[in-house]
This record gives structure tokens, C-alpha cells and sequence, in this order.
């Protein structure tokens, strides 16, 4: 993944950090543990979900909370300040409005870092190992955000749920957005 961001794979990370001020906070697929790392120095208590068994395993050796779960199927969250999400919600797009509803009952708040500038969509063998890097139990996820379909899909999203949102900054490939109930 730092080859795909050119060395700046950290500072999406470091955005969301700069806007976490909860004491109590979920992780949604946190493949790496840098915001629980910064969380368990912080005393900010953190859960995290993914799928990958690998990230799991390797969040628990390092004595975090972490759960092995498929978040479309698990009936809800634990209770949160806040929800995170980076580099992931492409992998919910056309689950969207469930996962964010699920997001809401269990945090009023909502913090997002996603890629909206893509490697993988480009054609050749750069496009190749970006959508194989994102895979999913072996399958690639060939769809993406752009800013303008992630902005459109939220302020549609955002009248159906009662939320607002905000762009709070954009770092390298990604849009950082925070979400309040």
C-alpha cells in the first residue's frame, strides 16, 4: 500500500489521528493498527473489525481489542464516540446506507478516510496490482470513489439517515470526511 500512496501511505492515518478527540472509539476494517497504536498511547479505548483473519490475529498479538467479523452480516456495533473507516467503504458501495446506519447506532459520529484518486482504475499492470492489493477473500473490488460519486452518494445518504458531513481535508490520494448525526 505505501507503493501505491508514493511513500505517503501514513498520512491518512495521521488526518483521521489530527481529528480524534473521543475517548471511545471503532475501527471498521483496520488492516493496519496505526490508529489503534495511537489510541492504546492515548488511552482511548478502541475495537476493531475485519475480516481479514490475518489483521485480526496480528491486532491481537499486539493486546487489541479486535474482532473477526464480515460486517455485512453482523447484526450491529458495539457502542462508540466515534466510528473510523479508512481506505475501505469502496468494498460497501453498494451496501452503503446499511453500513452507515450500522455506523450511527453505534457512534454519533463518523470519520472517513477514502481514496478517490485510483491507481486501479487504470488500464495495464499498474491497474492490475492495485485492484489485486484491495482484494477481498480472493476477490478483486473493481469498483472505486471518485470525489464527485462520493460526495453525490452521501448527500443522497445524508437526507435518508439524518446526517450532515463535512470534508475536513484531503490527503495525497484521499478525502477525509467526518459525519455527526
Amino acid at each position: 500500500m505505501n507503493l501505491l500512496y508514493k511513500g505517503e501511505y501514513l498520512k491518512r492515518f495521521k488526518a483521521v489521528i489530527k481529528l480524534l478527540k473521543e475517548k471511545n472509539a471503532i475501527e471498521l476494517c483496520f488492516g493496519d493498527t496505526y490508529i489503534a497504536d495511537h489510541c492504546f498511547k492515548n488511552k482511548i479505548s478502541w475495537k476493531g473489525y475485519d475480516i481479514n483473519a490475518g489483521f485480526v490475529e496480528h491486532a491481537k498479538s499486539k493486546g487489541y481489542n479486535a474482532e473477526l467479523s464480515d460486517l455485512n452480516t453482523i447484526p450491529g456495533l458495539e457502542k462508540a464516540e466515534v466510528c473510523i473507516i479508512t481506505g475501505s467503504l469502496y468494498h460497501f458501495h453498494s451496501g452503503l446506507e446499511a453500513l452507515i446506519k450500522k455506523m450511527f447506532e453505534s457512534a454519533p459520529r463518523i470519520l472517513i478516510s477514502e481514496p478517490v484518486i485510483n491507481l486501479s482504475d487504470q488500464t495495464g499492470i499498474i491497474g492490475k496490482l492495485a485492484k489485486r492489493s484491495a482484494s477481498v477473500k480472493g476477490k478483486e473490488q473493481e469498483f472505486r470513489y471518485t470525489e464527485t460519486t462520493l460526495i453525490k452518494e452521501l448527500e443522497s445518504l445524508s437526507n435518508k439517515l439524518n446526517f450532515t458531513f463535512t470534508i475536513r481535508d484531503r490527503i495525497s490520494k484521499d478525502i477525509i470526511i467526518e459525519l455527526n448525526k
